[in-house]
């Protein structure tokens, strides 16, 4: 009887943990490798990947490079094609009191290796790519 009530409260405690983890997720994560490619960035770890996100930080180094408000255009195989925000840490006159600039940019993952996008391809705030590793 003793275990029997333990496992439920086992049971509850994980029913628990997986309902608030549903309900702060911001996409849909892939448990396994589907049709379409997955992705992550700085902020996901492999066994979070996800389809769609819609937002990628890029700079795992500093957390000076992110793209927000990503809306999706199409989504692989080869490529994912979207529009978003990129906000981007000024180092001017240094980066500690620099700010953050913010312009809207084109975002294009591709080079898929296991079913996994590894690169992202954005526009600097100037308007020339960038190609950064995913």
């Amino acid at each position: 009887m003793l275990m029997n009530i333990a496992i439920r409260k086992a049971g509850w405690s994980v029913t628990a943990i997986a309902a608030l983890a549903a309900a702060f997720a911001p996409s849909v994560v892939v448990h396994a490798a589907g049709p379409d490619p997955v992705v992550y960035d700085c902020t996901r770890t492999a066994d979070k990947a996800v389809q769609r996100p819609s937002n990628m930080l890029l700079a795992c180094g500093d957390g000076g490079l992110w793209v927000k408000d990503i809306t999706w255009t199409s989504w692989g195989p080869d490529t994912a094609e979207g529009e978003g925000t990129q906000s981007r840490r000024v180092c001017v006159p240094n980066c500690a009191a620099g700010g953050v600039a913010t312009a809207p940019t084109h975002i294009t993952l591709r080079d898929i290796e296991d079913n996994r996008f590894r690169q992202a391809l954005i526009s600097d705030l100037n308007g020339k790519p960038e190609t950064w590793p995913l």
